[in-house]
């Protein structure tokens, strides 16, 4: 027991120590969150308490991975493992496994977001209105607000009123409506209804609420402030019969309220369990003393919170640098030269100037470091480009990332890294699991594993080309509506001739039945291989597809992760391989072993660390971003994600700002952000370029 509390500082064990009742642990950046719960989870089962009475309950896939690896670092294969998952992974296992006693059959399927947009297009459809009257990312945005925020039926018209012009607002009731009836005719789910239904079975169903709140003596929760109000209610239901609800997060980190995430969750923690202990982790052990300084002053200017400064015993550090240059492509351009650099073999023995010509043929010259050292000495330096002498091989890129406050930033940093030959990766762009090839086998086995997926059955009737028009398809549809939406059902009488005006799909329902025969018996990673066999898809990207190498490289990769999913989780399941993938988020899909540097919004770099970080458009209406300029509590979320931002460097920081910037389309002057202006003279060095 010594030796699991030997590497803890004081608070950090009074967390570990804390095993009965609500404990709030309001963790700083850096603080050692995660080695905190670990430890915790990893002593109660020491202490005796059965691993399969632990709950815990993480936000991201790649959480609950390092959650269980950890786990199994400290205590070994002796013990086994508590319940470990997403929040919309664990509701899925309850629904699956319960969810009947409120009409949710066990076999769901779970739309991602393309299949809910596919969903509301259809719905336009059938309702005769057209998809130029509102935009179906609004509604769905509105659809999962209502899950979320548990909006009553006599609140939805007002809500859709706040959200759209008349004479829209009326029409969205019947559209949502519609959409709900449709998830049900798909017998599908979507994120919101993960959630929402699974508390709705807790207070429905007294003995599967029973069941859960005996099961987990102990509920361990991570990112506590991102939680909305319907993660709320389901803590504190299951939590309700043992009363050991213990939640890690930290309100300076509270960032994502676009998505319903509440901070007053864990501001009024204290006051919702009022018997609740609270312990604070401020010792970092990621940044050196510079940075925190420069961190502890941005989020200082906020009002609502509960007051911690982080400190560090690293020694030494230099300090961030506010980088001023005169627009987007400089800004690209310095952070290029910055990482060149870095590298060892960097060397410049020349006094030779190189020319690169903007669009108005100023030239340029000198080298970064001299630059710097001119704008050290008051006087105004002008960016320019330098010839890559440099190994890029030799460079360390994963040590690097740019964070910016828009997608569309990315640009200019793109145009730079390509030119020169830099790999990159941008977290956020195009997913894997979004591309056609991928969907498309995808779509098989969702079929395979749901037959009332009818939106994957729309996407493979004619995938490869089977020459089935819309009025075969609609004739099929009829078939479907007398087996309940059964693909297969209505694919067996396709094949027995009693639909005659279907007689162009039974090559299709020949292949649905024959892989239906023996996927049974596969894991997923068969499954895949005799799917794209028995439907002829290699055949097709050949005759029809641009870039097959790449494609079918995509398929094999899928298979990859397949067979690591299996190998993983010592599970083959199609059905739970499919969860995994539509639970998946973008930062669960970061490899940081590929060599390449990182671009990434501040939104998404939240829990990641990188030894030099640089962050671009720190401009006002950029960052903060112009929408959170009127009122104070999205002025104060703009400042908790710069202070994310900021936290995430472990040893050098660049703030950058443009005198000028292109972007949307528009050339404009740009105001240094106030984020920068509120900061001392004494945390950062200012370089004008």
């Amino acid at each position: 027991m010594t030796d699991l509390l030997s590497s803890l500082n004081s608070e950090q064990q009074k967390a570990v120590l804390e095993t009965r009742g609500p404990v709030l642990v309001l963790a700083g950046a850096g603080s050692g969150k995660t080695r905190t719960l670990t430890h915790r989870i990893a002593y109660l089962i020491q202490k005796g308490v059965e691993a399969r009475k632990i709950l815990a309950v993480t936000f991201t896939n790649k959480a609950a991975e390092v959650l269980r690896e950890r786990l199994f670092f400290l205590l070994g294969t002796q013990n086994s493992e508590p319940s470990l998952g997403t929040f919309h992974a664990i509701s899925a296992r309850i629904l699956r496994e319960d969810g009947s006693a409120i009409g949710v059959k066990p076999n769901f399927t779970i739309l991602d977001e393309n299949d809910q947009r596919s969903v509301v297009k259809k719905t336009l459809e059938e309702l005769g209105f057209s998809s130029a009257d509102f935009n179906p990312r609004i509604f769905l945005n509105a659809t999962d607000r209502i899950k979320r925020e548990r909006v009553s039926s006599d609140q939805i018209v007002s809500m859709f009123s706040e959200i759209f012009s008349p004479p829209i607002d009326k029409m969205i009731e019947q559209v949502f409506l519609r959409y709900e009836r449709r998830l049900l005719e798909l017998n599908a789910l979507d994120f919101g209804d993960l959630l929402l239904k699974t508390v709705l079975l807790f207070e429905r169903h007294e003995p599967t609420r029973v069941k859960y709140q005996t099961r987990f003596e102990y509920i361990l929760v991570d990112e506590y402030q991102d939680t909305n109000f319907v993660q709320y209610e389901w803590c504190r239901i299951l939590s309700d019969l043992h009363k050991n609800l213990f939640v890690v997060g930290d309100d300076y980190q509270s960032i994502y309220s676009f998505r319903g995430a509440d901070v007053q969750n864990i501001l009024n923690f204290k006051s919702t369990y009022t018997d609740a202990r609270q312990i604070l982790l401020e010792e970092n052990y990621r940044s050196t003393t510079p940075i925190l300084n420069l961190a502890n002053e941005v989020i200082s200017k906020n009002t609502r919170q509960e007051k911690k400064r982080l400190w560090t015993s690293r020694i030494g550090g230099e300090l961030p640098k506010i980088v001023e240059v005169e627009n987007e492509r400089e800004e690209a351009l310095f952070v290029f030269n910055t990482i060149l650099n870095a590298a060892p073999c960097f060397k410049n023995t020349s006094d030779t100037e190189y020319e690169y010509e903007y669009e108005d043929d100023r030239p340029l010259g000198r080298s970064i470091l001299d630059r710097v050292m001119t704008a050290r000495r008051g006087q105004r330096a002008v960016m320019s480009y330098e010839p890559p002498w440099a190994d890029v091989s030799k460079i360390n890129l994963n040590n690097f990332i740019v964070l910016y406050r828009t997608n569309a930033q990315s640009r200019a940093f793109e145009e730079q890294l390509v030119l020169h030959r830099i790999p990159y990766r941008i977290i956020g762009g195009v997913a894997f699991y979004e591309r056609k090839e991928i969907k498309d086998i995808l779509a098989y086995l969702k079929l395979l594993a749901n037959h009332n997926d009818i939106l994957a059955l729309e996407r493979i009737i004619n995938v490869p080309p089977r020459g089935i028009g819309a009025k075969t398809y609609a004739r099929f549809c009829r078939e479907l509506d007398k087996f309940g939406a059964d693909a297969f059902l209505a694919s067996e009488a396709v094949l027995k001739g009693s639909v005659p005006e279907c007689a162009r799909i039974v090559p299709f329902s020949k292949t649905l039945l024959s892989l239906q025969s023996v996927c049974e018996e596969l894991v997923p990673s068969e499954c895949i291989d005799l799917c794209i066999e028995e439907t002829g898809y290699n055949r097709y990207l050949k005759d029809t597809e641009e870039n097959e190498e790449e494609r079918r490289e995509n398929l094999s990769e899928l298979k990859t992760v397949a067979e690591r999913f299996s190998k993983e989780k010592g599970v083959s399941g199609l059905r739970v391989f499919l969860e995994e993938i539509a639970l998946a988020s973008p930062i669960d899909n970061y490899d940081g072993n590929n060599n390449a540097l990182t671009l990434m919004t501040a939104h998404a770099a939240k829990g990641l660390e990188f030894s030099t970080v640089f962050m671009a458009g720190m401009e006002q209406g950029l960052f903060p971003h112009k929408s959170a300029l009127i009122h104070r509590e999205e002025l104060e979320e703009e400042r908790r994600l710069c202070y994310v931002g900021v936290t995430r460097a472990k040893d050098a920081l660049y703030l950058i700002h443009a005198r000028t910037r292109k972007l949307f389309g528009e050339t404009r002057h740009a105001e240094v952000s106030e984020f920068l202006r509120d900061l001392g003279e004494d945390v950062a060095a200012k370089v004008v370029l």
